[in-house]
């Protein structure tokens, strides 16, 4: 259960430390229910079930000892009692009291609050889980229904980016109508979502770039010289209205790649950056064409590799990571979606989500990189075959420790922003947030006193680097201070980057490819790379695959290429570089496709030009087929489970 769910029965005759207590048991999560005498303890714990009791010793009428005893007889369920007396303090008396009451503890008053909330915090460990947002809490209810949706949206002040894609999924497959406005806070630019009846029809983004040409011609739907042609066509008409009357294209194929440049507008508002967040449900209007739900899995398919980092995965799954799993009716069905390849490229993991299963016991038990796992979770429980069971929470102590040693290990070499999971951009209220999140999970006090000295001295240091991040990034003076200096550094890497980048392709024009993968290899490495560094890289990368593990190199090779971003993909170098993938692996028609997409839009490229010669002159690169195998096979190659 919630923390909110647990009903706490608070006994006090005076009335500034009872409207103490409950103020700040009720600001911790906690249901209270406050009266002052005896009598009215008894009615209430009658007509209501409580999960606790605090009881003062100290009562007009009867003794908070007798009390209590007298509760315990009407209440069925044995729950955690705390006794209090400030008068009571003597040894002998609290030991006979515990005994005869069989409270939990005993408070000498006067005490600090805080105690009070970790002897309730101890008494309940493993009970509860740690509270959720509303928003958050569809994670687990697997019976959520629309309703429940729209109230968590339009509760919901700001999102993460990355948290978009998911929830724009439950919305498409609850067949809700409505639009969602995204403010970005440092620049203040508004992008609006329309939604209807399940399909997403509308994207509309600051400054839009159309590809809407490329497409058509990647599409096969015309060549490079009929876009020219109708470009040249004079008049005010939009290219697709060009086309139509020039005979090139049929409206159908006008609607399949609006729908395309549609996936690609929301790809831009999918990033590290958070939004201001308002949904608005509206009766919608019926809608041919748009994002359903299979074509939004197909392209969240796409962000996960290439958008969501391992580091934002691991705080998003943090308050569940010992929760077990709950997979959807729709799980147990032979649904297409679950042939995606992210979650194919984990082989066997379907048969794995069972109650008695959790992240961290899959990441403790499989040699399944971390990545790849949490990428097909977020797939499963976007698309609703996969929640979290609430009431299920297991409490590995040294697994615990384990994980928590890795996640220290992170910080000490990530940015505040990333410890905290929070984009630069992020306000001062989205960074408490964050925080307040975190330390429900992180906070020391939430640790059981048998927890090992390791997982404390961990907990205790990883929560001061949780601490500091916060002092920084709501501090206005310390966050500009901390940005400068993060500007300073990058700087002067960055610069460093870019030389090993020009040098790298000057030694690709000349052919010597073990030269400039050794060049982009450090670059990579500097810093955070481009898109374009990227492509080079695996450029370099295909002209030296070693003939003796071919397959293993050009698998990831491939996993690599669907790391650039969707509308990072219809330029001259990708096109280029997926040409170069598919020859290596016979694909000869779509790599002549995709060479020639290439050309068209750089007609001076001359390597693109050379290796389509090669096709068409049928050259001697033996091409390697790791594409006869199953998906699942070629994967399993890579990732193989551990031994229990």
């Amino acid at each position: 259960m919630f923390k909110s769910d647990i009903r706490l029965l608070l006994v006090e005759d005076d009335k500034v430390l009872g409207d103490t207590l409950r103020e700040v048991l009720e600001s911790d999560g906690f249901q209270v229910e406050w009266v002052r005498t005896p009598k009215e303890a008894v009615q209430l714990v009658q007509r209501l079930s409580v999960h606790g009791m605090i009881v003062d010793v100290m009562l007009p009428q009867k003794s908070g000892v007798d009390l209590l005893k007298e509760l315990r007889g009407i209440q069925d369920e044995e729950v955690p009692a705390f006794l209090m007396s400030g008068i009571y303090k003597d040894k002998n008396f609290i030991k006979t009291a515990l005994q005869q009451s069989k409270a939990t503890d005993f408070l000498v008053k006067p005490f600090k609050a805080e105690l009070l909330i970790d002897f309730l915090n101890q008494a309940y460990e493993g009970t509860f889980v740690a509270e959720l947002s509303p928003k958050d809490k569809i994670l687990f209810e697997d019976d959520y229904s629309k309703r429940d949706l729209v109230v968590a949206l339009e509760q919901e002040e700001s999102i993460h980016s990355l948290e978009l894609p998911i929830y724009l999924s439950k919305i498409v497959n609850h067949h809700l109508s409505g639009t969602i406005t995204l403010t970005q806070g440092d620049t203040q630019d508004t992008s609006v979502i329309e939604i209807n009846h399940g399909k997403i029809t509308g994207v509309k983004v600051k400054d839009p770039k159309s590809v809407f040409g490329q497409l058509l011609v990647e599409k096969g739907f015309l060549t490079h010289e009929e876009l020219e042609t109708a470009l040249a066509q004079p008049g005010k008409k939009r290219i697709g209205e060009k086309l139509i009357d020039a005979n090139f294209l049929s409206p159908h194929a006008i609607d399949i790649v609006n729908t395309e440049q549609l996936a690609i507008r929301l790809s831009l508002l999918i990033g590290d950056y958070n939004y201001q967040i308002q949904f608005k449900e509206t009766p919608g209007v019926e809608a041919k064409h748009g994002l359903d739900p299979r074509r939004l899995g197909s392209f969240l398919a796409d962000w996960l590799p290439s958008k969501y980092t391992t580091e934002w995965m691991e705080v998003f799954f943090a308050k569940v990571v010992d929760n077990g799993f709950k997979g959807s009716k729709k799980l147990e069905e032979n649904n297409p979606l679950l042939l995606n390849p992210i979650v194919a490229q984990i082989p066997g993991l379907v048969k794995q989500l069972t109650p008695q299963n959790s992240i961290g016991k899959l990441i403790d038990d499989f040699d399944w990189p971390e990545e790849s796992l949490y990428q097909a979770l977020i797939y499963l429980i976007a698309n609703d075959f996969l929640f979290f069971d609430a009431e299920s929470r297991e409490q590995d102590l040294e697994a615990q420790t384990n994980r928590l040693r890795k996640l220290l290990d992170k910080a000490k070499n990530q940015d505040y922003f990333g410890v905290l999971g929070v984009p630069r951009t992020a306000r001062g209220d989205d960074v408490k947030k964050a925080f307040k999140d975190l330390a429900k999970i992180f906070h020391p006090d939430k640790l059981p006193s048998s927890a090992p000295m390791e997982l404390k001295d961990c907990t205790k240091e990883y929560f001061s680097i949780l601490t500091k991040a916060h002092d920084v990034l709501t501090t206005p003076e310390s966050k500009e201070a901390y940005l400068k200096e993060l500007k300073h550094g990058q700087t002067k890497i960055r610069l460093e980057q870019e030389a090993l980048f020009e040098e790298a392709k000057e030694n690709l024009h000349k052919q010597k490819y073990k030269e400039a993968r050794n060049l982009l290899e450090k670059a990579v490495d500097l810093f955070q790379p481009t898109p374009e560094i990227l492509l080079h890289h695996l450029w370099a990368k295909i002209k030296t695959v070693s003939r003796d593990k071919a397959q293993e190199d050009l698998a990831l090779i491939h996993q690599e290429l669907n790391r650039i971003p969707p509308e990072d993909r219809h330029n001259a170098t990708y096109y280029f570089v997926k040409g170069l993938f598919q020859k290596n692996i016979g694909e000869n028609s779509q790599a002549k496709n995709n060479l020639q997409h290439a050309i068209g839009l750089e007609p001076n490229f001359l390597e693109a030009k050379r290796e389509l010669n090669v096709i068409k002159i049928g050259g001697n690169d033996a091409p390697v087929n790791i594409l006869e195998a199953d998906l699942k096979d070629v994967m399993g190659m890579l990732f193989k489970k551990k031994k229990r």
